[in-house]
């Protein structure tokens, strides 16, 4: 009796299994180009987190069991910020601006209030934290793994894909006959990369060519290094505090793991080449230092050996990383000229705060509004500020930096508060099972297979081949006695290392890197025992409440989010394939206009209808009036749904003065002149556009002279600054010389 008595004790609980649940969609984020959002990539995880807490809540509500709450500065912090991107994107959606990003930016925003208030309903235990934190580790080893064989194998051999794509792009130009292997191979290659390269001309081939040679950085599953460097650098932080505590230890076999899963991390962290993560992972181990230092009272508690040894491996990572092109000499010399582009920035974001004080730019729009004050002679024409206190201005208004600045300081004064009994308590720390490690890897693997499948009808062999690398890693973590403790000291660190980072680089407008910012803001707090006198208690009633407003936010996020845009995207795929590697305009325009129909908010299925269009008035002699029409009516329907990008006022321009060349008729003229006003009213410093705008001037027999002068002023600053990207043709530079003598 006894014996079955026991065994039901082992049986995990509801709130177990809610942690796992929870673990696995925290878990997906990191599979997934978080940079993405504003395009609706991550939206199915936005359904699913509403799913999930209305699956939460309703099991409270199944055992009539009542939620004891209390709200503290860090819960209204998190909820300023939600509500600041909801409020600030509502004015887009009835206003103007590109209100399909904004829509499905606020989606994700609601997606992460979401998953902070389950973070504060789930993760009340120990072992529920323990087995988040251990988790992470496990999935950036991994992903770790991935991004060493990204930089050593996986780029070279994707040049050498793109370099044997444009030689047979040239030999199908210059009419040569093509083998049948090299006929499969072509169109294969035009399927895969093929959109990229299509429609760009020898020079921008070739310039493409070069970016891919040299953008080596691994990126893991996400799409810029700067943000894979995030999770990497707190991983980093959370492993090597446990191996200082092991070292206090005789545990050979715990602090060999340890170190291997250390040097992995911290090898693909440099490969990244992000100065901002460096920065960060230098403060937040010095965070850790001084604080062993204080609860040491002024002792070192480390071997004398420890800091030499770790000296001498980071020193040799570095000679390996160098010597096989990891690092290059120009990490360190070209940081000043790194800070200066970010000062470019920020000057840009603070002017275009300035006159969007209250509701900023809104969600997924930042980009269209900071062009029109990008500085002359800056470079890139960035998605965001790289500043978390100007990005979430920005994205969320002055509602959402008031949230973030109150969300700093709450948990800053957390961790300042850490007591030094600390590792008493992390010695009771019981460690984790096996399984419990190893299912939440093994349902996050299936999660994102399954429903990519299910989204794109393909599977991506890679996580394949990552699923089996955790279930590994899972094994090793457990042999070795790698559980990660629930170390404040070690949170604390990697929470200021984070904000460290993206005081200089994006993500605070990313969900992967928001929730993970939230997800150690939870572990650090702390209950005292006066908190449950204070706690409020939630009713069945209420309850319920919350459960109907996720189901309809659930609801909403697919009706209004998941579906149009991926079937959007879906038709978008097709349409491109079936134009560029199949020359199938016709079918191919079909699948560009369901798309828009699909999504009548995105203005990228009416642009790519207006491209086909005028490329196929161009191949009948730019005879067919008609599409030409069509072309212009598409492009048009564009700017409506985004009027704010310069870009698209642009291609109208390249439309009509196309049109003017062909025909000479005065009122296709006055047309482009009209369509580039518009242009370089939104994108003022841009040399390339401001060229063309005195040409279609010339065109029009209007003044082009002043508008050349700018435009050479600026391609002489691009010059100076060694912009290479931005500086004119030498052909287009001396047409505008022509005008201006």
């Amino acid at each position: 009796m006894s014996r079955s008595k026991n065994k039901v004790k082992q049986q995990p609980s509801p709130l177990d299994w809610l942690a796992m649940l929870l673990v696995v969609l925290f878990l997906c984020r990191f599979l997934l180009p978080t940079e993405a959002t504003e395009q609706g990539y991550t939206l199915w995880l936005a359904t699913l987190g509403f799913g999930f807490a209305a699956l939460t809540i309703g099991s409270y509500v199944h055992r009539s069991e009542p939620i004891r709450y209390r709200l503290t500065l860090i819960d209204y912090s998190v909820a300023a910020m939600v509500c600041g991107h909801l409020l600030s994107g509502f004015f887009i959606l009835t206003g103007e601006g590109n209100r399909r990003s904004a829509l499905n930016v606020m989606w994700e925003w609601a997606a992460i209030g979401i998953f902070w208030v389950l973070c504060r309903l789930i993760l009340k235990r120990q072992d529920s934290k323990k087995l988040i934190v251990s988790a992470l580790v496990i999935a950036v080893v991994c992903l770790s793994l991935l991004g060493i064989w990204q930089h050593y194998i996986w780029f070279p051999q994707q040049v050498q894909r793109f370099d044997k794509l444009i030689q047979y792009m040239h030999r199908v130009e210059a009419h040569e006959s093509l083998a049948v292997f090299e006929q499969q191979e072509y169109k294969l290659l035009m399927a895969e990369l093929g959109t990229d390269l299509s429609s760009l001309d020898e020079a921008g081939r070739m310039s493409f060519l070069s970016r891919v040679q040299e953008s080596v950085e691994p990126i893991g599953r996400f799409a810029l290094a700067n943000t894979f460097a995030t999770p990497l650098m707190v991983a980093f932080l959370l492993v090597i505090y446990e191996l200082t505590i092991s070292l206090k230890k005789n545990n050979r076999r715990r602090q060999a793991g340890l170190a291997v899963f250390a040097v992995i991390v911290l090898l693909c962290l440099f490969l990244t080449k992000s100065r901002t993560a460096y920065a960060g992972t230098a403060v937040g181990m010095l965070v850790m230092l001084v604080s062993g230092w204080r609860n040491s009272q002024g002792q070192s508690s480390l071997p004398r050996w420890a800091i030499p040894t770790f000296i001498v491996v980071t020193t040799l990572i570095i000679g390996l990383t160098t010597l096989t092109g990891g690092l290059d000499p120009q990490v360190i010399s070209e940081a000043p000229k790194s800070l200066q582009y970010r000062l470019e920035y920020w000057t840009s974001t603070s002017r275009m705060l300035g006159e969007h004080f209250m509701l900023g730019a809104g969600p997924g729009n930042f980009r269209q509004s900071y062009l029109g004050y990008k500085l002359p002679g800056a470079s890139e024409e960035v998605l965001d500020p790289h500043n978390l206190f100007l990005g979430i201005w920005a994205g969320g208004g002055f509602l959402a930096l008031i949230g973030l600045v109150a969300f700093i300081g709450s948990v800053l004064s957390q961790g300042v508060s850490i007591k030094q009994d600390e590792q008493q308590t992390l010695e009771k720390e019981l460690p984790l099972k096996l399984s419990s490690l190893l299912i939440p890897q093994c349902l996050t693997f299936a999660c994102v297979i399954i429903v990519l499948n299910m989204i794109e009808g393909t599977a991506d062999s890679i996580l394949f081949y990552m699923a089996s690398a955790a279930a590994i890693v899972v094994l090793l973590f457990s042999y070795f006695s790698c559980d990660v403790s629930l170390s404040r000291t070690a949170i604390f660190a990697a929470f200021v290392a984070t904000l460290v980072h993206l005081l200089g680089a994006s993500g605070i407008e990313m969900p992967a890197i928001v929730m993970l910012l939230l997800l150690l803001a939870a572990l650090l707090l702390q209950n005292s025992p006066d908190d449950s006198k204070q706690e409020k208690t939630l009713p069945l009633s209420g309850q319920f409440g919350i459960v109907c407003l996720c189901v309809i936010a659930m609801l909403g996020s697919v009706s209004h989010g998941l579906v149009p845009v991926r079937l959007a995207q879906t038709e978008m795929n097709l349409g491109k394939y079936l134009v560029i590697a199949e020359g199938k305009t016709q079918i191919g325009q079909q699948s560009f206009q369901r798309a828009a129909d699909a999504d009548p908010l995105s203005p990228e299925p009416q642009q790519q209808l207006a491209l086909l269009n005028y490329s196929l008035w161009e191949k009948s002699g730019n005879r067919d009036d008609r599409l030409f029409d069509k072309s212009v009516k598409h492009i048009q329907a564009a700017i409506d749904l985004d009027p704010f990008a310069a870009g698209r006022y642009r291609r109208l321009g390249n439309i009509w003065n196309r049109r003017f060349e062909k025909s000479q008729n005065p009122e296709h003229a006055a047309k482009a002149v009209a369509a580039y006003e518009q242009a370089v009213a939104l994108y003022p410093n841009f040399a390339a556009l401001q060229a063309e705008y005195a040409l279609a001037l010339k065109n029009a027999k209007q003044d082009a002279v002043p508008v050349a002068k700018f435009a050479i002023s600026l391609d002489d600053l691009n010059h100076k600054n060694g912009h290479s990207d931005k500086q004119l043709a030498d052909e287009l530079r001396q047409k505008l010389e022509e005008i201006i003598n």
